[in-house]
């Protein structure tokens, strides 16, 4: 049986994923401006397999955080390791299957490098981040604080391979905080995923 927890969850991860998905992509190829085919297939894809690795968590890796009795920026750090590293795994394996291939060693280096990022937004910054006021809205507060711990993450796991922030990171991060603030303040209220 499928519990009630594990449905909001489910609820609000896909549509986190699907508005991040049509939002970045929008917002590349229509503030941007580049030049790329969007929602093609390799696109539907990834945002497939990426909803698929989130409802793995949302069913079954979330409960190892209750079993862990951690407080704090450790408790955040071990639920967010859980949370993506759950759904960039089961990602690797499930476009695997879909493309008949194997997935490879390197992408779980890719995997814990990426992890590192949100890891360092846990111990180092969360706690620090500027808080809204409390006549400012909820939405706003999680928009402003999933921004920032996306971000983080981001440049984190893009500067430690070689200590240098590559530009072609840079329009994801525009379109992540667009998109973050879409699925927080409209999509995420609308369909009752916050």
């Amino acid at each position: 049986m499928i519990s009630n927890k594990s449905v909001k969850m489910i609820k609000g991860s896909v549509t986190k994923t699907v508005t991040v998905a049509v939002v970045t992509q929008l917002v590349e190829k229509y503030i941007l401006k580049t030049n790329e085919d969007v929602f093609n297939k390799t696109w539907m894809n990834g945002t497939l397999a990426t909803a698929i690795g989130f409802m793995v968590h949302d069913l079954i890796t979330y409960r190892i955080n209750d079993m862990v009795k951690l407080e704090g920026a450790q408790a955040k750090a071990l639920a967010d390791v859980l949370y993506f590293g759950t759904m960039m795994v089961v990602k690797e394996y499930v476009l695997a299957a879909m493309n008949n291939t194997q997935v490879s060693a390197g992408k779980f280096t890719t995997i814990g490098i990426a992890l590192a990022g949100f890891v360092v937004y846990d111990l180092l910054v969360s706690d620090r981040q500027p808080k809204l006021d409390d006549e400012q809205s909820k939405y706003a507060q999680d928009s402003f604080a999933d921004s920032i711990k996306s971000v983080t993450a981001i440049l984190v796991s893009d500067f430690i391979p070689d200590q240098d922030i590559e530009t072609a990171t840079l329009p994801s991060v525009f379109s992540l905080l667009i998109a973050l603030p879409v699925f927080h303040m409209v999509t995420g209220p609308l369909v009752g995923a916050k």
